[in-house]
């Protein structure tokens, strides 16, 4: 008898501290995904943190977390840090562009 308490206390022991280290995934609000920074280095030696928004042959786009967008020409870029790919960066670059409505477009 004294065998099977202490299985039973060892199950709810260890289903206990599974459900308290866990708790953090149950609740919706705490596990949403905060938006990844991005690093940019320049030729210059300025360094850029933000995320990425658009970049192309001609210039790239950096959103700030202040809301501040900072544009500057591709040929500056020395290289950047993300955590995505470049071929995610860059097709949604080509979608935004997709998107837009072209400036000598008939209406």
């Amino acid at each position: 008898m004294k065998r099977k308490n202490s299985y039973i206390r060892f199950f709810l022991s260890f289903t206990l501290f599974v459900l308290i280290n866990n708790w953090g995934f149950c609740l919706p609000g705490l596990n949403a995904q905060e938006p990844m920074e991005e690093v940019v280095y320049f030729t210059d030696g300025s360094i850029v943190r933000g995320f990425i928004i658009h970049i192309n042959r001609e210039k790239i786009r950096i959103g700030q977390p202040d809301g501040t967008i900072i544009e500057r020409p591709v040929a500056l870029l020395y290289r950047f840090y993300s955590k995505r790919h470049f071929t995610e960066i860059y097709n949604q670059s080509l979608e935004a562009e997709n998107l837009k409505p072209e400036g000598n477009a008939v209406k």
